[in-house]
């Protein structure tokens, strides 16, 4: 990576930035891979994103910008960390690969590359000594000669942020850096409930009888359990009666996979829900838009928040994760949800199956 790269990336994207590149995607596929919603697609300059992402009416959206590499596109996200999903990153190189890098002052640094679905190396922080994937070893000549650390050492030059070596080892895989230009470039507002990125596992219940048995139910029982509960949900929050609602989990219910459109009635609805619980959460460091919510109306729409993430576990083709994902609302013990009570319920169920 040139100095003037890092001057340009530095200048134009500050301190959080995730670029994610995609061979033999175009920047459309690009967007729509990593959860970029359709009706939110046009042109706009690094400054129109950031401006977007920081308005309450807009519901502080999360951003992407799309630009064409040649035989690479580069997403790039300017205050994000999508990309650096893991899950969502294997998820974007079904049939082809990608490759992200997250520069994260206030977290860690990250480096993945996946290919045809799988992860084959990825490393965090300043350092590849500690690395994990199928092919640990795959770009250790490239490594070598962008500078990365492979011993974790300190003798690392301490004028170099740790990111920068990482965006070398792309250069070495891809050929290639983008230059960043200050015009329009193809974005979308993104969301990854739509993706196909599977839930995460790393949210397995910290109860751990619980989750043991969680874990070892057959799917014939773990689905239905989980689809009741989030029908639960649904009706604490009054939306269950909603057809659109009470038609996927149905079919959920019946063992059936569930896509769920970002245009449909229900991907719609489900927008609306992460929509309005960004402006919750984000207009709490706005002060511009503080007064705009009360309290009662703030808690509301994280519960609802909550809801979509256990209804993408429970329409999700059974997994662990998706499991997790679904029950996060009563392992979390949020005071709404009863969660106690509900995990002991559920517990003699799985035990006396």
């Amino acid at each position: 990576m040139s100095a003037r790269h890092f001057d340009r990336y530095e200048e134009m994207l500050g301190e959080i930035y995730c670029l994610t590149f995609v061979r033999d995607i175009d920047e459309t596929e690009a967007l729509l891979r990593m959860g970029g919603l359709k009706d939110t697609m046009r042109p706009r300059t690094t400054a129109d994103a950031r401006e977007e992402t920081r308005s309450y009416d807009a519901g502080y959206p999360t951003i992407a910008q799309a630009l064409s590499l040649g035989e690479w596109t580069v997403i790039i996200e300017p205050d994000g960390f999508h990309g650096s999903d893991v899950r969502l990153l294997n998820a974007m190189s079904r049939g082809t690969e990608a490759v992200s890098v997250l520069r994260h002052d206030y977290a860690e640094d990250h480096f993945a590359f996946s290919e045809e679905g799988t992860l084959r190396t990825a490393f965090t922080g300043g350092t590849a000594a500690y690395r994990w994937g199928t092919e640990l070893d795959r770009f250790l000549p490239q490594m070598r000669a962008a500078g990365v650390d492979l011993e974790a050492n300190d003798d690392r030059d301490p004028l170099m942020h740790p990111h920068v070596a990482a965006l070398r080892l792309v250069g070495q895989i891809i050929g290639t850096l983008p230059d960043l230009p200050d015009g329009p470039l193809p974005s979308a507002h993104i969301e990854p409930w739509f993706t196909a990125a599977e839930p995460p596992a790393v949210y397995r219940p910290t109860q751990e009888e619980f989750a043991d048995a969680l874990d070892a139910a057959p799917s014939s029982l773990r689905r239905p359990i989980i689809v009741r509960e989030v029908r639960r949900l649904a009706e604490l929050l009054d939306v269950a009666h909603f057809p659109d609602v009470a038609e996927a989990l149905s079919a959920a219910e019946r063992g059936e996979k569930v896509d769920v459109p970002a245009d449909s009635d229900l991907g719609h609805r489900v927008r609306g829900w992460l929509t309005d619980a960004r402006r919750a959460g984000g207009s709490l460091n706005d002060p511009a838009a503080q007064h705009r919510m009360t309290e009662d109306e703030r808690n509301r729409l994280m519960r609802l928040w909550a809801l979509a993430g256990a209804l993408r576990g429970a329409l999700w083709w059974d997994s662990r994760g998706a499991a997790y994902e679904a029950l996060r609302p009563i392992t979390g013990d949020l005071p709404w949800t009863d969660g106690a009570s509900r995990r002991a319920t559920i517990l003699r169920e799985l035990r006396d199956h």
